[in-house]
């Protein structure tokens, strides 16, 4: 089962073996978490991170979801947008231990 498959069909279970036992790709990754843009301002903002994370069963307190926007946001504006997300894609890599692998 492709880690893509598993985020078109975002059940519980899917997720969670793609998260154990799958790589996924940079752009699947940036594909699903865009999905989390609740407001759908083209951003994701800490909570919208936070709730996507959490999706994916990963332990993920305020204090990380901050540290993750710290990491990622170039501007300072508190928001990841399309031309931070690659240092999103590196946080999750380093500092949550997803297993994103470059396409």
């Amino acid at each position: 089962m492709s880690l893509l498959h598993c985020f078109l069909k975002p059940s519980r279970m899917s997720l969670q073996r793609c998260v154990a036992g799958d790589d996924m790709t940079a752009d699947d990754f940036k594909e699903w978490i865009r999905r989390f843009d609740a407001d759908r301002d083209g951003r994701i903002s800490r909570d919208e991170l936070r709730r996507a994370m959490r999706a994916l069963r990963v332990r993920f307190t305020r204090r990380r979801s901050r540290s993750g926007i710290t990491y990622a946001d170039a501007d300072g504006d508190g928001y990841i947008d399309d031309s931070e997300i690659d240092g999103l894609v590196e946080f999750a890599r380093t500092s949550l231990g997803l297993r994103i692998v470059a396409c």
